[in-house]
């Protein structure tokens, strides 16, 4: 109940649908924030972005450190135009912090067993 309560006080124009509650409020804020900022940067993502995480998590990838060569020739496109693809999406940001999250969140699930 309390993470929803935080979702309808902090949803950030509409952004943020996911947040966690637990007791430890220190962990709790930052696992939120990172979730919210993560959220905020896939917020502004064009189809072609959206794409490039679809791709990476069908190659089983949910990490900032992959093979970009892998990834353009599964996406078809040049060196170049998926340099710009992910440099404009800023989705190793995105990956880095959502894995911060979860990293910190399991932290916490072994801390209360």
């Amino acid at each position: 109940r309390k993470a929803i309560n935080y979702i309808h006080q902090k949803n950030d124009y509409g952004n943020t649908q996911i947040a966690v509650s637990f007791e430890d409020d220190t962990k709790v804020n930052i696992i939120n924030t990172l979730i919210a900022s993560s959220e905020a940067i896939k917020s502004d993502w064009r189809a072609s972005q959206e794409i490039i995480l679809q791709e990476l998590l069908k190659l089983g990838i949910y990490d900032e450190h992959f093979d970009q060569q892998i990834l353009g020739k599964q996406l078809e496109l040049s060196t170049s135009a998926l340099s710009k693809r992910l440099k404009s999406s800023n989705i190793k940001v995105y990956l880095r912090t959502r894995n911060c999250a979860l990293n910190l969140l399991k932290n916490a699930g072994e801390e209360l067993n």
